[in-house]
Order: structure tokens, then C-alpha cells, then sequence
């Protein structure tokens, strides 16, 4: 079997690669810079922060515009294109600055907290310093240049996070440490990306060079604003419905499910819309590339998302404390809820990799007001009825982009559910496995900690073991072929095969 069988291209495996190492170097960099702010500012200084945050999340959907997925997108880049790319990012930059720093003492009126205004101002910065560098930084994603971003990422967390914000805590200036990280941080981004991929600042004349670019971005811009609130209505409903008790309830349960999942999915979806957009005119290639990404992604975060569900009551004991024994009946269906969305994630990508963002706006309509009815009807039978509100209307929007893409890419329905059988039948296997366990050590009367490390070992080894039996034949066949087709002759590379399955002749689907 040569390298040929492979659906995934080598340039997305690297870019696949560096995007993990990235993603967990941060978080773990994060993690201490965590821990040792914590000991040198106080929790006004971090409430005073979250406050500026809020609104300067909100402006960034205005700021950014689509730029990075309307210039990863085009197929017939030209270096007029970028000039007007970096003109138009640079210009929203400038503009959504000065509108934050002129808007800021309205912020008052949301938060009752005056110091917000000067905190927000000095935020409002990182508008204009993102938009320096943004061109040069997608250019390096449309190259797949991921290892040279990873380079760039961790040189400006050291620096901006770790010397420039460390050493204006330590110094004593407070709040202003974490405005100062912040900035520095984007600024060295800027700089460096620049310096790896220098383009012309001349802004274009002519409007014909910025309309494509205006009408993709915008529509870009309008799917992620009508995401975002559909990503905080089941927040805003329940705080609304039923208070800010069970809205923390939620939220906790929420973040506990969210965080494993969240990682694995971000680390990949930043690859695949370059990926994607590479083939695009290519749907023969195309085709299997979307096919495996979901089949493979899908087998490893729908039994994860069993596994939480099976595990909740030591999850939930072991992590968020006894005191939160409520949270155990809807941490089930929470991780189905997220499970679903994340893989809805890598179809939103392929649409915008096609161009199809009318569709993708409709749906999100069609979304939104789907699940303000339903948690509007659900909101009197408790939470956990709006749980199961939200986790049904993510599993028919992930089922909504799926019709569409059996469409796009002239996919046969067959091969669309062939893509999902493997994980659903492994997921249920494994909670049937951990249940069994789970309920034996709980008449043993063993302790949340054991029961929650026992269980953590089993699925591992369940999940590995399925490998071997009839429904994960295909995944089986597909984690063959990448392995031999993109890891480097040697030891380990046999002895991966050798698990995997027989000679490859033998495992050349039919």
C-alpha cells in the first residue's frame, strides 16, 4: 500500500501536528502564568478585566470581518488582494479603536463599575494591534506554514505574557500588568509575522479589488455574530428563566465537559479551513478529506463524550466538588451537546471553504429561533428539560449541514452515516463497559477518586480494544493508511501497522 492511499495530505498532517504541539504548550503556559498572577493581583483586578473583555469580544466580530477566512478562501490569490486585505484590516483596526475608546464611558451603564472605562480604552488597543498583523498571519495559514506560527505564538507568550506582563505585576502595577501582557503579546505576533511574510502596505484604488473581498468578509462577519448569540442564548435564557443559581449550575457543568473536547476540536479546526479551502475545486480530493477528518474526530469525541456521561457522579465529585451533585444528571447530556457542536464545527468549515456562507446565515437564522422557542417551552418542566432542548437542537443543525454537504460534495447518504457508525457503535460499547464498572465499585462503596481513575483506564483500553472488532473496520482501515503514508519508516511505524491489522493487502477496503 503506497503513500497514494492516504486521504489526508501531508501538508495537513504537519500543520495537524504543530497545531497540537501549539495548542497544549499554550494551555500549560497559561496554566502557570495562571497560577503565579493569582498570587500578585487581586480578584478586583481580574473582575475589572473580565468586564473589558466582554465588550472587547463583542467588538472583534466587527473588527476582524471575515478578513483571515475571505483570504485563506480565494482561490486566485494575487498581491493586490493582499494589499487590499491588509488596507481593509488595518483601516477597521483604526476605526473600532476609536470607536471603543470614544464609547467606553458607556460601559458604565452595563457594569455600574467607573474603572471599567480606563481598562476598556487601554483594551481597545488591541483592535488596531491585531489588525498589523492579521494579514501576514493568514497568509502563514493559507501556506499551512503552522510550524513557523507556533514559533511566533510561543516567542510572543514569553514575552508579552512572561516578561512584560510578570514584570509589571511584579512591579506593582496592578491591573494595568494584564492590559500591558496583552498588548505586548499582539504586538510581537504583529511584528514577527511580518517579518516572516512581508507584504506591500500600498492600499489599492480601484473598489473592484476590495468588493470580493467586502462581500465575503462581511457575510463571514454576519455568520459569526449570529453564532455568537446563538453560542450564549441557553445562557441568556436560563439566567433569565431561572436565575442566577441554576445559570451557575450551568455554567460549571458546562465548562467541566466543554474543556476536554474544546482543545482536541480547536487544535484541528484551525488546519482544516486552509485544508479544505486547498481543494476546493477539487472535490474528488476534497470529498474524502472531509470524510475522514469526521470519521476519525467523531470515533475519538463521541466516546469521550460517553465516557463523561457514563462517569458523572465521580466526575463531578472529583472535580467540581460534593457540593455539586446537582450537576451530575446533566453532565450526559452536556457532553452529547458539545460532542455535537464541535463536530458541527468541521462542517461550518467546509462550507466557508466553498463559498457557501448564504447557507450557512440562513441556518443559523432557522438555529436561533428554533432554540429560543424550544427553551422558551422547556424553561417550566426545569433545566435539565432545556438541556435536552439544546442538545436537540444542535444534533439537527450538525444533521442540517450534513444534508447540505451530501449535496455539496455529492456525497451518497451511505457513506455519510458510514463516517458516524464506527464512533456511535464504540461509544455505546464503552458506556455499556464503563457502566457495568462504574456500578460494581460504587457496591464496592470505592471512593471518587479510585472510581474516576479505574474508569479513565478501562475507557482507554475499551476504546483502544474496539479497534480490533468488525464496526470499526473502516477506522481501522483509515488510521492504516495515514500511519503508513505519513509516519517515517522505523520501528514504531511497523509495530503501529502490526496492531492495526494484517498485511496491507488484506486491509484494502473493498
Amino acid at each position: 500500500m503506497s503513500a497514494s492511499s492516504s486521504s489526508i495530505p501531508a501538508s495537513t498532517i504537519r500543520g495537524l501536528r504543530w497545531s497540537m504541539i501549539t495548542t497544549v504548550a499554550i494551555a500549560g503556559l497559561q496554566f502557570v502564568y495562571s497560577g503565579i498572577m493569582s498570587r500578585l493581583l487581586t480578584p478586583a483586578d481580574f473582575g475589572l478585566m473580565g468586564m473589558a473583555m466582554v465588550v472587547i469580544s463583542f467588538g472583534s466580530y466587527f473588527a476582524h470581518m471575515g478578513l483571515e477566512q475571505a483570504l485563506i478562501q480565494r482561490s486566485d490569490l494575487q498581491p493586490v488582494h493582499i494589499r487590499a486585505t491588509s488596507t481593509v484590516a488595518i483601516g477597521l483596526g483604526i476605526v473600532v479603536t476609536g470607536l471603543m475608546w470614544a464609547l467606553a464611558p458607556l460601559a458604565t451603564l452595563l457594569f455600574k463599575e467607573p474603572g471599567v472605562v480606563n481598562v476598556l480604552r487601554g483594551m481597545s488597543l488591541t483592535f488596531l494591534l491585531n489588525s498589523l498583523g492579521a494579514t501576514s498571519q493568514s497568509l502563514l495559514r493559507r501556506r499551512m506554514a503552522f510550524d513557523l506560527l507556533a514559533r511566533i505564538e510561543f516567542a510572543a507568550f514569553l514575552a508579552g505574557y512572561g516578561v512584560i506582563g510578570l514584570g509589571m505585576a511584579w512591579a506593582g502595577w496592578g491591573i494595568w500588568s494584564l492590559v500591558g501582557a496583552t498588548l505586548a503579546n499582539l504586538l510581537v505576533k504583529a511584528v514577527a509575522a511580518w517579518l516572516c511574510v512581508r507584504h506591500s502596505l500600498r492600499p489599492p484604488l480601484r473598489w473592484a479589488h476590495y468588493q470580493p473581498l467586502v462581500n465575503f468578509g462581511g457575510a463571514v462577519s454576519v455568520v459569526s455574530l449570529l453564532e455568537y448569540f446563538g453560542s450564549n442564548l441557553d445562557r441568556l435564557s436560563i439566567g433569565r428563566l431561572l436565575g442566577t443559581f441554576t445559570l451557575g449550575l450551568y455554567n460549571r457543568t458546562f465548562f467541566l465537559v466543554q474543556l476536554p473536547l474544546y482543545h482536541f476540536t480547536d487544535s484541528i479546526s484551525r488546519v482544516m479551513l486552509p485544508s479544505y479551502s486547498s481543494l476546493q475545486h477539487d472535490i474528488p480530493r476534497l470529498r474524502p478529506l472531509y470524510l475522514t477528518t469526521l470519521s476519525l474526530s467523531a470515533w475519538v469525541m463521541l466516546p469521550m463524550a460517553a465516557g463523561m456521561a457514563v462517569a458523572a457522579e465521580p466526575l463531578v465529585r472529583v472535580v467540581l466538588g460534593p457540593q455539586w451533585g446537582a450537576a451530575v444528571p446533566l453532565l450526559g447530556p452536556l457532553a452529547l451537546m458539545v460532542g455535537a457542536h464541535l463536530l458541527t464545527i468541521y462542517s461550518g468549515s467546509l462550507c466557508e471553504s466553498l463559498g457557501r456562507l448564504r447557507f450557512k446565515v440562513w441556518l443559523q437564522v432557522g438555529f436561533i429561533a428554533g432554540l429560543s422557542a424550544g427553551l422558551w417551552l422547556a424553561a417550566p418542566y426545569g433545566l435539565r428539560a432545556m438541556v435536552f432542548t439544546v442538545l436537540l437542537a444542535e444534533v439537527l443543525r450538525h444533521l442540517t449541514y450534513q444534508v447540505a454537504i451530501h449535496r455539496y460534495l455529492q456525497i451518497p447518504a451511505a457513506g455519510l452515516w458510514g463516517a458516524y457508525w464506527p464512533a456511535l457503535c464504540t461509544a455505546l460499547v464503552l458506556a455499556l463497559v464503563l457502566g457495568t464498572a462504574q456500578n460494581g465499585l460504587a457496591r464496592l462503596e470505592a471512593g471518587a477518586l479510585l472510581q474516576l481513575l479505574v474508569l479513565m483506564v478501562l475507557g482507554a483500553v475499551a476504546l483502544l480494544g474496539q479497534l480490533a472488532m468488525p464496526w470499526n473496520r473502516t477506522v481501522r482501515i483509515s488510521l492504516y493508511n495515514e500511519l503508513e503514508g505519513h509516519l517515517k519508516p522505523g520501528t514504531m511505524r511497523n509495530r503501529l501497522l502490526a496492531l492495526l491489522g494484517p498485511a496491507p493487502a488484506v486491509l484494502q477496503p473493498s
